[in-house]
């Protein structure tokens, strides 16, 4: 028998889903939330399905597995150098964010959208995201972009050109193939009825037979 702990949110819009399938199954589980401090001895195996910043509380407490990922390869700088030529923000550059002012000029003049030429699209490289990635203006200041959230100047961040991404689907990795997936934007509105097309698995293999960060992991496919 394994315990889940589920946190509330973000992920609460389908959490009584999850809920109903662990009961099914037979295991049990606990509704967490980010605040939560203090943490039960379990002896039963334990599973969080969380946050990365809950995620990385979870990792120093004695459960067996707790969290299962390696947070430093959900990293941009970690696995954009394997999956380079599939990435959909390339091309891309990594810099310090305290750097972006002064190299802001250069910045635009190198990635700038031939359609849009008045912002560049901005995202942590840290898969904890501590802000939120999106679109730079020319003339925009870094506070207003950060929506009041500090950022020390050493963290590193991807700069790339704007897209507009028509379709997204999210495919599930588990040993050395996809095991399922689903679209899950269309047009920049929640759409999670469709499955993956045969295109989206087809590339989805060449992508994983690249590299595989985990023997289980989620691999997200953009479409232009």
């Amino acid at each position: 028998m394994v315990h889940w702990l589920l946190q509330q949110e973000p992920f609460e819009e389908n959490l009584y889903k999850f809920v109903e399938e662990i009961k099914r199954q037979g295991h049990t589980c606990e509704v967490i939330d980010k605040h939560t401090n203090t943490f039960h001895t379990i002896k039963s195996p334990v599973i969080s399905y969380c946050s990365l910043e809950l995620a990385s509380r979870i990792r120093k407490l004695d459960y067996y597995p707790g969290v299962w990922c390696d947070l430093n390869k959900m990293k941009c700088s970690s696995y954009y150098p394997y999956y380079g030529k599939f990435l959909l923000n390339s091309p891309y550059t990594i810099i310090p964010f305290g750097e972006i002012d002064r190299l802001r000029t250069y910045l635009f003049n190198a990635f700038f959208d031939i359609y849009s030429n008045d912002d560049i699209f901005i995202r942590p490289d840290s898969g904890a995201k501590p802000y939120s990635g999106g679109l730079l203006g020319l003339r925009e200041s870094l506070t207003h972009f950060l929506g009041g959230k500090t950022i020390f100047p050493e963290e590193l961040c991807v700069i790339s050109r704007r897209l507009k991404i028509r379709q997204e689907w999210r495919l599930v990795v588990c040993g050395n193939e996809i095991i399922t997936g689903s679209q899950y934007h269309k047009d920049g509105l929640l759409d999670t009825e469709s499955g993956a097309p045969d295109e989206v698995l087809e590339f989805g293999n060449s992508v994983i037979e690249n590299w595989k960060p985990e023997r289980c992991f989620t691999l997200d496919i953009g479409k232009t």
